[in-house]
């Protein structure tokens, strides 16, 4: 599988089109263009069989070198066995502890109400 096949001439003239688009560098990195003109860059990786994708930042602020560094991490990452998608779950807690913390502070029903 090629890999490094994009330039950064390719990365500046890419245009929108009707639906969102992407361009392949290789490595599963690709520069996604949304139908509004947006550039993200974005890996593709599997972890336990399981596909699932990675934003990496902004076109231009982040460059085609910063954005192969960082796949370079990601991989590295994976080697080791870490999911680089861990640390996104906000709160720490599951949708069940979540829903008891939001029916125990609300004073404005009733017990048996909470209950139900």
């Amino acid at each position: 599988m090629p890999t490094n096949r994009l330039k950064n001439q390719q990365c500046k003239s890419a245009k929108p089109l009707e639906k969102g688009h992407k361009l392949f560098d290789g490595g599963g990195l690709f520069l996604y263009i949304s139908p509004s003109g947006g550039k993200s860059w974005r890996v593709a990786y599997r972890l336990d069989g399981k596909p699932k994708t990675k934003a990496l930042g902004l076109y231009p602020e982040v460059s085609l070198a910063a954005a192969r560094e960082k796949l370079a991490e990601l991989k590295a990452a994976l080697k080791d066995g870490q999911d680089p998608m861990a640390g996104k779950r906000k709160g720490g807690i599951s949708l069940k502890e979540a829903c008891y913390a939001y029916w125990e502070g609300r004073q404005d029903v009733s017990e048996g109400y909470r209950e139900n």
